[in-house]
């Protein structure tokens, strides 16, 4: 898909009494409009409103225009981020993962409760899920079986810090299958630890995890095609220094490279073998930088703290390992972040749209002009971010494109 560069204009709004020949025009858009634009916004939350809302479709591109008003003291602070989408956004339900009678690559079970504590505190107050579930093992695995029989994968999302995955989700004859499988139907997987698939979680009543290797990963659909390079030894602690696009516009906050995806190959990615190409397509998916990107002096080692691979319906959104005791407020707020952006329903990594607020206007009210998105657009994520970066504001509109 070609990439597609929006001209961006940001006005102050002139008043409509000095434009007869628009008002009939907002009004018709505000009637078509009145119904269909849905704010997922606190309602304590006011700073950032939209209205007049004009899309026109063509067959190559759609293009969008609206009117928002923001406080000037905001303007100074935040960006608007626009986020063309695929698909009608969904409400899905979080689960994380937590089992005190497994092993777990965190250096304590203490870690592990801390990090699902903030997971649970974020995501509750970036309104993405008021009451994530925690499940142990058998939890896991059983909704993971019912949410493939019942095709309710597409909404539902499971994070899993555990750096492995419970045994009993795997068999040497089928591999990681189930886990998989319920990627395929729609599952949004978020991931943090050692490469996806490469260990099994054992009972403590056994010694060591299970390693299983590269050949025991090759059912996890991700990780033939992104995990076949190894940073040599005095690179393997690199810190992501250059933001992405989608980094530069949330604010992630993850920096850590170790264990993690060649950015270079984000966008393209090549199976490492033939068999992987004849099994799964390379059409099915794409990938999109999430977080920093290393810059060492050897190209082929320019890695990405935070991916998405699309796999199918579903997606897995990989965070690099290695010092995550260290890191488990920051990789708890930018999962809230990634999943309140709506980012897993983007159309393409390339149509993510960053508006830079001009802070010299008094005003609060101002408007977007002709913003061109692609014309597979189903639905618009508009959303205001404050630029701090620990800040927790982020403010969503989303508009059905009919």
């Amino acid at each position: 898909m070609p990439r597609i560069f929006a001209k961006i204009r940001i006005r102050p709004i002139r008043s409509l009494k000095h434009q007869p020949h628009l008002v009939a025009l907002v009004v018709i858009m505000l009637i078509a409009f009145a119904g269909n634009i849905t704010t997922l916004l606190p309602q304590k939350d006011i700073r950032f409103t939209i209205d007049q809302v004009v899309i026109t479709k063509a067959s190559d591109k759609h293009s969008l225009s609206f009117n928002y008003t923001l406080a000037p003291e905001n303007r100074r602070n935040g960006k608007i981020i626009v986020v063309p989408l695929a698909k009608q956004p969904t409400k899905r339900q979080v689960a994380l993962y937590q089992d005190a009678s497994y092993h777990t690559v965190f250096t304590s079970p203490i870690t592990h409760s801390n990090f699902v504590a903030l997971a649970s505190e974020y995501l509750k107050s970036h309104d993405v899920d008021d009451n994530a579930e925690i499940v142990d093992a058998n939890g896991l695995k059983e909704k993971i079986a019912r949410e493939n029989a019942d095709g309710t994968a597409e909404q539902s999302v499971i994070i899993m810090a555990s750096g492995g995955i419970p045994d009993i989700l795997y068999s040497d004859e089928h591999g990681w299958k189930m886990l998989d499988q319920w990627v395929i139907n729609g599952g949004v997987l978020i991931w943090i630890g050692a490469t996806p698939g490469e260990y099994a979680l054992t009972p403590k009543t056994q010694e060591h995890t299970r390693y299983l290797g590269r050949s025991g990963t090759t059912t996890l659909g991700l990780s033939g095609y992104y995990f076949p390079y190894d940073l040599p030894p005095s690179t393997q602690r690199l810190v992501g220094n250059s933001p992405s696009l989608y980094g530069s516009a949330f604010n992630t906050m993850h920096r850590n490279i170790y264990r993690s995806p060649m950015a270079k190959l984000m966008e393209n990615p090549t199976p490492r073998s033939s068999a992987h190409q004849d099994t799964q397509k390379q059409t099915d998916f794409y990938a999109m930088v999430l977080g920093r990107v290393s810059n060492p002096a050897t190209p082929d080692y320019s890695r990405t703290s935070i991916s998405m691979v699309k796999h199918n319906k579903g997606r897995y959104i990989i965070f690099s390992s290695e010092l995550l005791d260290n890191a488990a407020r920051t990789i708890s707020l930018d999962i809230a972040k990634i999943l309140k952006s709506e980012v897993i329903d983007i159309t393409h990594p390339s149509n993510l749209n960053i508006i830079k607020l001009n802070n010299s206007q008094s005003t609060g009210d101002w408007s977007v002009n002709n913003l061109q998105l692609p014309n597979q657009t189903a639905a618009i994520a508009i959303i205001y971010v404050e630029n701090q970066i620990t800040n927790s504001h982020l403010i969503k509109h989303i508009i059905p494109v009919n």
